[in-house]
Order: structure tokens, then sequence, then C-alpha cells
């Protein structure tokens, strides 16, 4: 423990009233009302069919599954569906065989007999607002110690009015889990280092360790601390420089031997990752020579140490090589565009378009109260530059390898930056000016406005410097706009709009059954992994319902002459063997591929034709919804066969 003075606190002439606490309670739970009932007309995520199934399976001592996801927030989100008796295929199912957590998962929830999904996964979101409230919390607490009570009033309004927080704060995933726990040990670290007791190191101690087990980008907490070591050695010790030093390294040692003790714990104190006796398969998805590539070698032989020494269970070991190796490339869609290998310019372009502008304009403005305090030698000002060291140091770390990162997926990714700028909007108290006082309350106003009028399609929020909600999948798609989420208010679009029941063809990118809630379409080129085989047929007119992620990720590249004319080869060719059925095995092998191949092409052709109408309704701004005509569809299925093309011509289908 290291004996320096404390942290500089604002000066407060009378104590907190009880109504600030009250208030403050009433928003924490407001907040997480708000972000579990908007989760009640949505399906089920993408991610949430692995983190819960993975959970289930933890539960169990099975550590196989998911490992790159957060153990906490996995057990947390699961507990509820253990509580109710959730079951998975058996050890010898041949999902459980391949440790295939998105097939066991899809058997699990929606084709085991009597075991209904629905009230475990809404009993499990509701489980994991305890980590939206605890950002919420700490978002007051922080604020609060430095502006006074409504600062951290103002700071805990904002954050209970985000759409991002809400979006992501009740669904059954790692991401609102990291929110809370890496800025949380950093600020608890940074405020242990100006104490000199032990229950101080104890709760840095705890977040750390929590954070170890919510999400792998806690290895941040590493370069974060040690500069808050250096800063502190330079400004906040008062004691000689070797006392300091040997005050800093027994912290260390303590905070990483509870770690340790953490990881262990919730691995079940046990190296291998299934239990004895169980009778499941010891394999992971992927083999470790995957998940350790010869290309990173130096990183690989740094996890094959850990493995080789058993520092840590072997599936936390396996779950940080498979996410490290996992994030190198990644098929991602940005503002038209298509990659494996990210854009620096992703970010912070989700970040400029997914946050309301009101909320910026409150957090610059704070930044600007700040500022002027500073100039002014406010009191309250001062000594904030300081106290906000863990804050801007975390933010700073995080944004610079967030933004380098080649993991495009969304804006959720930005999440563990967000607490600090609901703390940094609580400082618009230090303004004085009236009119500043008059726009802080119309900004507030708008903040409210926006929240509720996107509400429940929280995840699809997109602000006004691209048009809104509606102009979203222009730019991000995925887990900033659609994640399989949407299926309850397709059923509903398709009850009041399809009297005359027209043919549905639905690509759905989600992990939900969509005949569970009501949704009967016939599938084309969804996610390959919840999608059972169906019969090829040719397209016939009617509704055409795409997830923005398939119009946008899965139309499989640029099209172009030369490409169209193939697909209309094979396209004639499919015609002809269709016409005379294959009777030989190695005949109806030969189809089969084929179909598979003319079905992708297929698919990307129909998605620039798609693309380049307007949708006749959307819903829930994910789901697109077309209208085709016989004659379109035939067109846009089976055209003629070009008999003149320019290879080196861009055409339109």
């Amino acid at each position: 423990m290291t004996d320096s003075a404390p942290l500089p606190t604002p000066d407060r002439a009378k104590p907190t009233p009880a109504w600030v606490w009250w208030l403050a309670a009433a928003l924490i739970l407001a907040q997480a009302v708000l972000s579990w009932t908007a989760t009640l007309s949505k399906s089920m995520t993408v991610d949430e069919i692995a983190h819960l199934t993975g959970g289930v399976a933890l539960w169990h001592g099975d550590q196989r599954l998911v490992p790159e996801n957060g153990n906490l927030p996995q057990r947390i989100g699961t507990l509820p569906a253990v509580l109710m008796g959730a079951r998975l295929p058996a050890p010898d199912d041949p999902t459980q065989t391949a440790a295939d957590v998105w097939r066991i998962g899809n058997k699990a929830w929606f084709y085991t007999p009597g075991q209904d999904h629905w009230p475990m996964l809404s009993a499990g979101r509701a489980a994991m607002t305890v980590f939206l409230m605890g950002v919420g919390a700490m978002v007051f607490w922080w604020a609060r110690r430095w502006w006074g009570d409504l600062a951290g009033l103002v700071a805990l309004g904002v954050a209970v009015l985000s759409p991002t927080a809400l979006a992501h704060g009740a669904l059954i995933t790692s991401d609102m889990a990291a929110a809370l726990l890496l800025p949380l040990s950093a600020g608890l670290f940074w405020w242990h280092l100006h104490r000199d007791a032990w229950w101080s190191l104890a709760l840095a101690s705890l977040a750390v360790g929590l954070a170890c087990v919510a999400k792998f980008s806690a290895v941040l907490l590493v370069p974060t601390f040690l500069l808050l070591d250096v800063l502190w050695l330079w400004r906040g010790r008062k004691t000689s420089l070797p006392k300091s030093l040997v005050a800093l390294a027994r912290d260390h040692a303590v905070i990483i031997l509870a770690v340790m003790a953490l990881i262990w714990s919730f691995h079940g104190w046990r190296y291998q990752p299934i239990p004895p006796g169980s009778g499941l398969p010891n394999r992971y998805y992927q083999p470790w020579d995957v998940a350790l590539p010869e290309s990173h070698a130096t990183r690989s032989a740094l996890l094959e140490a850990c493995r080789d020494w058993k520092i840590f269970p072997e599936a936390y070991t396996y779950g940080a090589a498979y996410m490290t190796f996992a994030s190198d490339m990644r098929l991602a869609f940005f503002n038209g565009q298509l990659g494996t290998t990210g854009w620096r310019m992703f970010f912070p372009t989700a970040f400029a378009i997914k946050t309301p502008l009101a909320l910026l304009a409150l957090a610059a403005l704070g930044a600007g109260a700040i500022i002027a305090g500073w100039k002014r030698q406010s009191s309250r000002a001062k000594a904030g530059l300081y106290r906000a060291a863990p804050l801007l140091i975390w933010t700073a770390i995080y944004c610079a390898v967030v933004i380098n990162s080649h993991l495009n997926l969304g804006q959720r990714h930005l999440l563990p930056i967000y607490p600090g700028l609901f703390i940094l909007c609580g400082a618009v108290v230090l303004l004085e000016s009236r009119w500043c006082l008059w726009l802080v309350g119309g900004l507030l106003a708008a903040l409210t406005f926006a929240s509720f009028q996107i509400r429940p399609h929280y995840l699809a929020y997109f602000n006004e410097l691209v048009g809104g909600p509606q102009n979203g999948y222009k730019h991000l798609v995925d887990s900033s706009l659609d994640w399989g989420q949407d299926l309850p208010g397709l059923a509903d679009w398709l009850r009041d709009n399809n009297p005359d029941h027209e043919p549905v063809y639905l690509s759905y990118f989600g992990v939900s059954n969509p005949a569970y809630h009501g949704v009967q379409a016939r599938q084309i080129c969804s996610l390959s992994f919840v999608v059972r085989s169906a019969p090829w047929e040719n397209l016939r007119g009617g509704y055409y319902a795409f997830g923005a992620s398939m119009l946008q990720l899965h139309c499989y590249g640029h099209w172009d002459a030369h490409r169209e004319y193939k697909y209309r080869i094979l396209r004639r060719r499919v015609q002809k063997l269709l016409a005379t059925p294959p009777t030989t095995r190695d005949e109806q092998t030969k189809l089969s591929d084929l179909l598979m191949q003319t079905d992708k092409e297929r698919m990307s052709r129909l998605c620039q034709i798609l693309r380049e109408s307007e949708p006749v309704a959307m819903v829930g701004y994910s789901i697109l919804i077309y209208h085709l005509t016989d004659e379109e569809a035939r067109q846009a299925d089976f055209p003629g066969i070009a008999t003149q093309a320019a290879p080196d011509t861009t055409i339109a289908p």
C-alpha cells in the first residue's frame, strides 16, 4: 500500500441531501427498466446465442465452447436459464463432438422438445442490467465527487438517455461488463494510489480481476497502470522514491495474485476445459494450431508458454489465442465498402454518427467549462486534470488500439469510453453564464427527445449527420444496426401488410428461428449455421425481407460484366440439370455443388439490384422490405444469356 496524500476533491459547503441519493437510485433503476423492456420486442441477437449457450455450459463445468467471450458476463446472463433447468445437447451429440457453439445453441434453444428459449433469454437480459446499473452508479459517483451533486445527476441523466447504453445494457454479451469494469479498474487503482488502506487495494484488485474474466481487452489496463504509476511518482507521492517504488511493487504483486485467483476460481480451479467423467470431447471449435498461427510468432510463442507452463486454465489461454486470431481479419462494411482488415476512420465515424448530437454538444460544453475554470483558477476545476488522469489515460490508450484494430464490427466496441463521456457532460454545471445554462437545458431536452423517439430500436440509432436511422444501413451494419433482433417486428409487419399471403423471401442476419416468431418465409442465403437446407426453387414475385447486414456484407464482392456473363451461364446449367434430375450419387453431388455456387451468385446479384432501389418499408430500421413482381423476380433470378459483354465494363444487373 502506498503512502501519499488523498486526491484533492471539490469543496462542498454541506453534505449531499437525501433526495439526491433517492433521485440517483430512481434514475439508475429507470435506465435498467428502459433497456430491458426495449428487448421484449427483440429476438435473440447474433452474439447472444453464443453467450447463452457458453454460459450454460460453464455452469455445468464445460469451458470449451466460447472461451474468447467473457466468463463473468456469460455466467451472469445465463444464471436464470440454469435455474430454469436449461438443457444442452447430450455429450455424444454431433454438435458437441464438433464443439460448435452456434449449432449447439441452435439445437438447444429452438429444437429441444419442451424447452422455450424466450423466458430464459428475457430473464437473462434482466440479469445483465446489473452491469448497466453499475455504469450509472459509477458515472454518478465519479461526477459528483469531482463537481458536486448536480454534476452527478446531469452525468447520470445523460447516461440514462444514451441510445448506445440502452441498446447494449440488457443484451447477454460482454460489452456492458467491459464498459463498467475497465474504466472502474483504472479509477479504483488511481484512487488507491492516493490512499494508505488495505480496503482500497482490495477494491482495486477485485475490479481488475473481474475485468480480466469479463473481456480480454483488460490487457490494456497494463499500460494504463504503468502510465498512472509514472504520473503518481512524479506528482502524487509523498515519500522518497525508493519507498514509493517498493510500495508500488507490493501493490502490483497483490493485484496480480488477486487476478490469478479470480481467473482460476471462475474456471473451477481446473486446468482441463472439461470436467472428469463428463463424456464431452476434449477439443475446441478450432484446433490450437489455428489459434496460434506461425505468422504471429512472438504472440504465439507467448501464449504457447502460458499453455505449456499452465499459468492459466487451458480454456482461458485458448480464449486469448482465439480472440487475437479472430481479430486479425474479419469481413466488415463501412460507408459502401467491404473490407477484412478495417479502416482507421471506422470507429471515429461510428462514434460521430451513432452518438446523439445533443450528447456530443453537452460533452463539448463540459470540456469548455473545465478549460474556462482552469483559466479562472476555479476551485472546482483547478485539480480536474490530475483527478481525471485514469479516465484520460485509459481513453487515450483504448482509442489508439481500437482505431488501429482490424475488428470493425460495431460501435459497441467503443462502450468502455462512454462512461468518461457521460462524466464529462456533468462538468456543464461549472458554466456560470445564464444563456449557457439555458442551452444546457435545451440540449438535455433534445437528448430526451432523441432517446424516446428511437425507442425501442436503440441499436439502430443514427443521428442527423447521416439523415437519421433510415439511412444507417448505408454506412454501418452488423452490431451497429442489424444484429438479427427484429424478427418479431417483421412478423407484425407481414401480418398487417401481406393479407394476400404473397411469397416471402427472407435473408436474415441472425440466429433466432423465424418460425418461432411467426415469420413464414423461405430463407435465402441467411447465416449458414442456423438455416436448415431447403430445396432449390426459382424466385417468384412477392416480398423480399433483407437484413441490412445481409444486404451489405453478403453481396460477395463487386459485380461487373464478366461476373454477369458467368452467372447467366451458371443459371442456364442449373435449369438444364433440374429438367433431367440426376440418378447417380456423383451427379447428385455435382448438382448440389452447382446449386450452392449458383445460390451464392444469385444472392450477390439480387443484392446489387435491391441496393439500387428504395425499400417499401423498414422494420426496426434493420430489415429492409422490397416488393418484386413475378417478372422482376424472374429477371433478377434467370435473365437471358448475354451474347456480348465487355469484361472491363461495370453494368447494372
